[in-house]
């Protein structure tokens, strides 16, 4: 529960930081539609195989693995794959490598993926979107990093 409350203040942080920085949306042709492959603001009873591994104590907000993920991201291996489902809806997704070879290689993947960084503060890198972030953010202290994903409108 500590890794999701400092990963989200961290998110918060990084992204207050971002209002200073030079304004422009990464390329809207390669804004993530879905978080592999389930849609932004899907309804979590409609995705198979969730194990939920949080919930909030006011019980709005859950957390979850699904038993039949494929750990890969391009050619990245990953630690963990999560979804954030707030009121029953796909909010937030985390991919975290583990170990500075898988991190730099997420970091080059998300790259490619998503094009040039709109801001970058130390070594976390956000792709600002319409109506999702995708942050990149180093955990030294967890020795891992995580690709963040953030759908913004909350419909």
């Amino acid at each position: 529960m500590a890794k999701i409350i400092f990963s989200v203040l961290l998110v918060a942080l990084v992204m207050a930081a971002c209002g200073s920085a030079e304004e422009y949306l990464a390329d809207p042709a390669l804004e993530p539609s879905d978080f592999m492959g389930i849609g932004w603001g899907q309804d979590v009873s409609t995705v198979a195989d969730l194990v939920e591994t949080y919930r909030s104590e006011e019980g709005d907000m859950a957390v979850y693995v699904r038993s039949a993920d494929v750990k890969i991201f391009g050619g990245v291996t990953l630690d963990s794959i999560e979804y954030t489902f707030i009121q029953d809806k796909l909010r937030r997704g985390a991919l975290t490598a583990k170990g500075k070879e898988a991190e730099d290689a997420l970091l080059h993947e998300a790259a490619s993926v998503y094009g040039r960084e709109t801001a970058r503060v130390g070594e976390d890198y956000i792709w600002r979107f319409t109506d999702v972030n995708v942050m990149f953010s180093r955990e030294p202290h967890l020795d891992q990093s995580v690709l963040f994903y953030i759908y913004l409108p909350m419909r």
